[in-house]
This record gives C-alpha cells, structure tokens and sequence, in this order.
C-alpha cells in the first residue's frame, strides 16, 4: 500500500509541472552601473569596498554575479544578469539596487577601474573611468 502512495505521488508531482516554464529561454546580459563608491586610495596587501549601484530593465531579469574583468592594473566592472524570455515583462520603475565587494590591492601601480557604462550608437562600450592610487 505504501508503494501505491509513493507512486501516486510521484505521478502527480510529474503531472504538476508546467511545460511552460520548462521551455522559457533565459539569456545572460551585462548591465550597466548607474553610479559607484571608490576609496580615495587603497593600501598594498588590504581590502577596499567598492559600492556599484545599477538598474535592472524589467522584472524579468534577476542579478546574477558581478562582471569583473582583470588586466594588470586595470579592472574593467559591470553586473551580470539573467533574462528571462518572457512576453509579460513589467518595468522595474527605476529601482535602484546596490551591490558591494572588496578588491585587495596586490601591487604598487595605480588601479584603473573602468565602470561599464553601455553602449554608443555604435557599439563602442562607454566606461568611466577612475584611477586609485596605492599606498
């Protein structure tokens, strides 16, 4: 009797999900940040806070990790996000979210960080860009 159970649940948690939901696509983005807080300078061998704040371009996108890309000195920053394909998609009503983390300063040269800002009319990525000194 209990194997009859345990199957007739089975069955019906099988039978329960939509196939909708299973086929919706989802795609990775890189948003833009809207503002950032940067230390006036970091110091060799320490973590420093950084503070991004960015807006999500409807409710069908949800925050999925920081963008953080490193060469050298210079670390280009954006967040990553997940589109959910979706016909019904509300507007976020310019919310502001707000995302921190830290950045240890393993070398002497100045850090340059570039804040993806988007994209021209032309594809051309947009940074702004500011350099920290290390003490």
């Amino acid at each position: 009797m209990k194997n009859k159970w345990a199957l007739f649940l089975l069955l019906l948690t099988i039978l329960s999900c939509s196939l909708e939901e299973q086929n919706t696509l989802v795609n990775m983005k890189i948003i833009p940040i809207e503002a950032f807080t940067v230390p006036d300078t970091f110091h060799l061998g320490q973590e420093s806070t950084i503070i991004i704040k960015y807006k999500l371009p409807s409710f069908c996108y949800r925050f999925y990790d920081l963008y953080l890309e490193e060469d050298n000195s210079t670390r280009i920053i954006a967040i990553s996000a997940i589109e959910k394909e979706s016909s019904n998609c509300q507007a976020v009503n310019n919310q502001v979210f707000e995302y921190s983390f830290n950045i240890t300063a393993t070398q002497q040269n100045d850090y340059i960080l570039k804040f993806w800002k988007g994209k021209t009319s032309n594809g051309d990525d947009i940074y702004e860009e500011v350099i920290v000194p290390v003490n």
